[in-house]
């Protein structure tokens, strides 16, 4: 964003310098012409200036076009992160609510450790089972992608 403050910054005082140029010029030499050279050179840099303005207006709309593209894909890519990250936790075994006999098929986790998981319940996160000393650190990491503690 402060990319384009500073486009749109440049562009005013490219605007502001253009116009400031064209009317001391125009004093300058305002006493040795006729007043309509004088409106006349007034209007032809002024439409110099608005030109160069215009440019520059076009480019700062270029390159805004070029970034809010990037940032839609972007955002795309975050959007489809979450519905992934959602889906592949709606897979996990919630350890609130899974029978001692689903958690017992998780690796290395046995009827009995299966049991005392279900006895201690219910966890905020699954990390708990650890806090709680159900689990090993080595036990729980080779669970954790697969459980979820809603």
């Amino acid at each position: 964003m402060s990319i384009f403050r500073a486009d749109r910054l440049t562009l005013a005082r490219v605007g502001v310098t253009a116009m400031t140029l064209v009317f001391g010029l125009a004093a300058c030499s305002d006493r040795l012409k006729t007043p309509e050279q004088r409106d006349r050179e007034i209007q032809q840099k002024s439409a110099e200036a608005t030109a160069t303005i215009t440019q520059g207006a076009k480019e700062v709309a270029s390159e805004t076009s070029k970034a809010a593209a990037v940032a839609e894909r972007k955002l795309d890519a975050v959007a489809a992160g979450v519905k992934e990250g959602l889906q592949t936790n709606s897979n996990r075994l919630d350890v609130n609510t899974a029978t001692a006999e689903k958690v017992a098929t998780l690796p290395g986790i046995g009827k009995t450790k299966a049991q005392q998981i279900v006895k201690a319940r219910p966890y905020g996160s699954t990390h708990d089972l650890v806090a709680r000393g159900i689990l090993t650190e080595s036990q729980y990491e080779r669970i954790s992608p697969q459980i979820t503690a809603r």
